[in-house]
């Protein structure tokens, strides 16, 4: 009974399998900016098995950049990392790879575009919908003191959340809309039997009213509403770059554009870049929708 009357998103809040994914990637960020290498690797990977929830084989753990991060991680350790970049390349679908040189001191993450969020679909909202991330920007101009480069996405988030695949809650709920549908259509027939039965019989009539009305009832309580909350502020495109600044101080401007290459606004982010000789690596995370990276 407390499935049929409980909504689903009752239950704790642990997004889709590309919602749990990003939490992962986010994560490996902060350990590679802390100098933590094997955890981001680790945090890589477990994003990778978490998109592995997909129900379709062919788009079970196909994130491009995961695998291209643990390659790129494990080449930085002196391990070989061919197989990793072949199953990267496999899962490409951007329109670019990263610029990503072996030596490289300054590692760039970026975030564009605004995310996929769920929507209420089906007859009594039962099923996940899908609504579509903005298509634009979908990459980034670099221009750090006399490099200039483009960096195309290269991981689309309604792409992974479009291709999840049904989910075990949707046959749970599919059971709550039969019950819903079942006891709503047996209270219609009891009141409607009972109307006509009481010109007759009285006490079996007001009988079968109050079924029919307590049937409606159990009807009325029936839950199948899908669970539809969304982690909001997730990006719609991923990308990253990796280069090598010499010591000293550097002036970094990062334009992002839309699908024809121009700017998608007047709005720039920039920052200065401070490389000490010690400094092994630098970690810089940028997004469109904040001023201070």
């Amino acid at each position: 009974a407390r499935g049929a009357f409980r909504p689903e998103a009752h239950k704790f809040f642990l997004g889709e399998p590309y919602e749990q994914a990003m939490a992962w990637f986010y994560r490996g960020i902060l350990y590679w900016s802390q100098g933590d290498l094997d955890n981001a690797r680790a945090c890589f990977r477990s994003g990778q098995l978490a998109d592995a929830q997909s129900v379709d084989p062919s788009f079970k753990s196909d994130f491009y950049l995961f695998d291209y991060l643990d390659a790129y991680l494990t080449e930085q350790k002196g391990d070989s990392a061919k197989t990793l970049y072949t199953r990267a390349e496999s899962n490409k679908r951007g329109e670019g790879s990263p610029v990503a040189r072996p030596d490289a001191n300054v590692f760039l993450f970026f975030e564009f575009g605004v995310g996929p969020l769920k929507v209420p679909a089906g007859a009594y909202g039962d099923k996940v919908g899908i609504r579509p991330g903005s298509p634009s920007p979908q990459g980034v101009r670099i221009r750090v003191g006399n490099q200039s480069f483009t960096v195309p996405w290269m991981d689309d988030l309604t792409f992974q959340a479009t291709t999840r695949g049904p989910r075990a809650m949707d046959r749970i709920n599919d059971n709550k809309v039969v019950v819903k549908e079942a006891t709503s259509g047996l209270g219609d027939a009891a009141i409607i039997a009972g109307a006509i039965t009481a010109e007759d019989n009285e006490t079996l009539g007001a009988s079968l009213i109050v079924a029919g009305f307590l049937s409606k009832m159990v009807s009325e309580a029936t839950r199948p509403e899908a669970d539809v909350r969304s982690w909001r502020n997730l990006p719609n495109f991923l990308a990253f770059s990796a280069i090598r600044l010499a010591p000293g101080a550097h002036n970094l401007e990062a334009t992002f554009l839309g699908p024809d290459g121009n700017p998608t606004s007047e709005r720039k982010v920039e920052l200065t870049l401070r490389i000490d000789s010690n400094q092994n690596q630098r970690v810089v995370f940028i997004s469109d929708r904040t001023i201070d990276p």
